[in-house]
């Protein structure tokens, strides 16, 4: 079958439901970290502090190799690094005797991950021909709120079923997801954007002061949201 740019749709779609699966579903683990691997509530500060500094920091270096890579370069290492993230998560803990290390190297993959996913998914939709561009936009965006729903729906309906001794196998089953958002990623049509388009202007960025603030503003707000979580 012929992949199109409708493809390509649901391929950012989707990405943006594993953005959605990485921000959303360890909060969801916390008290199961706490209770089950004797993780304080420190350390998990530290795990939310982790995943939205990693985030920011692949967010605002990601102009220096994404136009090197490419756009499908980039989205399908972004899907890649949050498969392995998810079983490291599922994983690790169960084989590490540092039970928050382990944590800390699965939410890093993670992290990473969803970094690339919030920097190259918009562009790719973006560069799609057509004049439908602002109402995919508008939808691709919505789409992390629907994950955002549906992370938290069915892990508890996991939880209610199985209960929380099989903790372990839900990030291992929301797995599923990047993995094939990657198999999409690695066959359907990528356009690009010239080069006026694609680029900001990073330095001038930095030298205003709201920019800055708003920075500041995010992740905080980020951070607050998790630990609220």
């Amino acid at each position: 079958m012929k992949l199109t740019y409708k493809h390509t749709l649901i391929a950012a779609y989707l990405s943006y439901i594993v953005q959605a699966i990485v921000n959303n579903l360890s909060p969801l683990l916390f008290v199961t970290f706490r209770d089950t691997l004797g993780v304080s509530f420190a350390e998990i500060s530290l795990l939310i502090t982790v995943n939205f500094a990693l985030q920011i920091v692949i967010d605002l270096s990601s102009t220096l190799f994404i136009d090197r890579i490419g756009y499908r370069a980039s989205v399908v290492i972004a899907e890649a690094m949050t498969v392995i993230g998810l079983l490291a998560l599922g994983t690790l803990p169960l084989v590490m005797t540092n039970k928050f290390a382990a944590l800390l190297i699965a939410t890093a993959f993670s992290s990473i991950g969803g970094g690339l996913i919030e920097v190259v998914v918009s562009p790719i939709v973006e560069a799609i021909p057509g004049d439908e561009k602002a109402s995919a936009m508008s939808i691709l965006h919505s789409f992390y709120c629907w994950g955002q729903a549906g992370v938290i729906l069915f892990s508890t309906l996991y939880f209610v079923f199985f209960g929380f001794s099989k903790w372990y196998i839900l990030p291992m089953m929301w797995a599923i997801v990047p993995f094939f958002a990657l198999l999409l990623c690695l066959k359907v049509p990528i356009a690009t954007l010239p080069k006026e388009e694609g680029h900001s202007a990073g330095r001038r960025l930095f030298a205003e002061p709201t920019f800055l603030l708003m920075l500041v503003i995010m992740v905080a707000a980020g951070a607050a949201e998790l630990a609220m979580s």
